[in-house]
């Protein structure tokens, strides 16, 4: 019998071995992967909604969801709730930038808080051209949320993805997990838009095979988790570079959102390699063989010589 430690093997769909027509018969050929449900997590990514860099002022230091971006995200939040089968989601990780956590909040959370515990969000202020005002938000009761600087985004020249203080995030955010940031202030985006002493700049962003790397470093760390239904709450050039990274495709080329595609243009390709539109959720799942020898499978049922009937013990 294989290890549980062994990578999965693919399998093939072949025509016959002898024959008139062997190859008319061969069909496409999918390939198929089997592992454990201990080695698997069905992911959730989505991308932040509409934020005010995306309209014209990415100027604005990490920038806020515009009207519109709260209306995208409490539109998704509809469109899990109306779901025939329930997401159950047990995990939401978000990227520690304002968009991706109000974005988180609008899909997630769960109406006016009842009391200071449960509040995900404090009310906002509307600021022209910065911030749209909304009411504070409770938490999704029983879900934890966890910030998480591996699926923020890619860091540009632009302050729009650069990260404000620790502390004023947390104070907007108290229902957040942020006890996996490190620092205070924010040292990815100078790390990668450097100037010399006069002032000519020597870094251009964040080179797009290191945004690849922290992708893949990310998705590990999800692997470590115990739950196996997570919702990511990310950004477009993340999203590209991390699932990219699966595709067939020898060299991926960023092309337009999914739903401009014809009909039928739709593929495992084309759905890792295709940019988000924002607050579009798409779903995967996330398999590593080598994962889970600590958690056990809920739905095991052992059988064999050591199974004692109950009607033999009522006996």
């Amino acid at each position: 019998m294989a290890s549980d430690s062994a990578p999965a093997q693919e399998f093939r769909n072949t025509p016959p071995e002898t024959g008139v027509g062997a190859d008319a018969f061969r069909a496409p050929e999918p390939l198929l992967n089997l592992v454990p449900v201990r080695c698997a997590k069905t992911v959730h990514f989505i991308r932040h909604g509409e934020g005010f860099h995306n309209i014209g002022f990415d100027g604005n230091e990490d920038a806020h969801l515009t009207p519109f971006g709260w209306s995208q995200a409490h539109g998704l939040h509809d469109h899990i709730q109306s779901l025939p089968t329930a997401l159950g989601v047990q995990l939401i990780v978000v990227s520690p930038l304002v968009r991706t956590l109000e974005t988180a909040t609008g899909a997630f959370g769960t109406g006016l808080p009842q009391d200071a515990a449960n509040v995900m969000m404090t009310s906002l202020e509307p600021r022209e051209q910065w911030q749209a005002g909304h009411p504070a938000v409770a938490l999704p009761p029983g879900i934890p949320v966890i910030s998480h600087e591996g699926c923020r985004e890619r860091v540009s020249w632009s302050k729009c993805d650069a990260r404000r203080s620790l502390q004023e995030t947390k104070q907007q955010f108290p229902g957040v997990d942020f006890s996996l940031i490190q620092s205070e202030q924010d040292t990815m985006w100078p790390r990668f838009n450097s100037f010399d002493e006069s002032g000519v700049r020597t870094a251009f962003g964040e080179p797009e095979e290191h945004v690849t790397d922290r992708g893949i470093k990310f998705l590990h760390w999800l692997m470590t988790r115990p739950e196996s239904r997570i919702a990511v709450v990310s950004h477009c050039g993340w999203l590209f570079h991390t699932l990219s990274a699966f595709s067939h495709a020898e060299a991926p080329v960023r092309s337009p959102p999914i739903n401009r595609a014809p009909p039928g243009a739709h593929t495992r390709s084309s759905e890792l390699d295709v940019d988000f539109q924002n607050c579009e959720m798409r779903t995967m799942v996330l398999t590593d063989p080598r994962s889970g020898p600590d958690r056990g499978d809920p739905t095991w049922f052992q059988g064999g010589p050591s199974f004692q009937s109950p009607d033999l013990q009522k006996e």
